[in-house]
């Protein structure tokens, strides 16, 4: 029987290290990151610190969260730009694909 301690450490992702360095290349990454992420948030919001939360986002998406965790963290961001419950159901899974995604490349 697996217990559920188990079950949340095999979905805790590994920090995205470059990203959260600052390197020349990891900035350039990050700068993608937060555009594609304001492009995705902007038909949602008209919150003028959309810009702000989407740099936010591109950092938590690059830390040591597990699947939960990210995405109670991104609920909570979310909140504050006031996108609708219905439009986080979409906007929600999108960018936990972006933190998994992200976590792949930087393993290559």
């Amino acid at each position: 029987m697996i217990s559920a301690a188990s079950n949340q450490v095999a979905t805790i992702r590994q920090p995205v290290d470059d990203l959260a360095r600052g390197s020349t290349s990891s900035a350039n990454t990050a700068t993608m990151i937060t555009e594609s992420i304001i492009t995705i948030l902007r038909p949602h919001t008209s919150s003028p610190s959309l810009r702000v939360i989407a740099c936010a986002i591109t950092r938590l998406i690059a830390g040591n969260f597990g699947d939960d965790d990210l995405r109670q963290i991104l609920n909570a961001q979310l909140d504050s730009l006031a996108i609708s419950p219905q439009a986080k159901q979409g906007i929600v899974p999108a960018l936990v694909g972006i933190a998994k995604l992200t976590e792949v490349q930087s393993r290559e």
